[in-house]
């Protein structure tokens, strides 16, 4: 089974980039095939270098680094909006084409702009 993850939020706008990730990690840990895109605002939580504990929230970036234990490799992120800063490692860019090709690929999608 195929799991997409779309993160579209900012990193510290409350917890609904926190519990994606966690519902990713949980997905993986049943043997679930993850995948993340992060696209609009949510293409900031792949900036390195986040400071949550300044504004006493959780940091997705540290998450972010940790989806290798769970075997999460594919992280795909929206390549119009490249926010300033550097960006994590193993993060692919792709296009409009190739995000509607993970759509298709996908048996479940959660997230989005909801």
């Amino acid at each position: 089974m195929k799991l997409l993850c779309i993160v579209t939020h900012p990193p510290f706008e409350g917890s609904k980039v926190i519990e994606q990730l966690e519902a990713a990690m949980v997905a993986a840990v049943f043997d679930v095939e993850v995948s993340l895109l992060f696209l609009d605002m949510g293409v900031h939580c792949l900036v390195e270098g986040q400071a949550g504990e300044r504004l006493n929230s959780r940091s997705p970036g540290k998450l972010i680094s940790g989806l290798e234990m769970y075997d999460i490799n594919q992280i795909y992120a929206e390549v119009s909006v490249l926010p300033a800063g550097t960006m994590m490692a193993n993060v692919e860019l792709i296009d409009k084409d190739a995000q509607k090709e993970l759509l298709a690929q996908a048996d479940i999608v959660i997230g989005g702009s909801a």
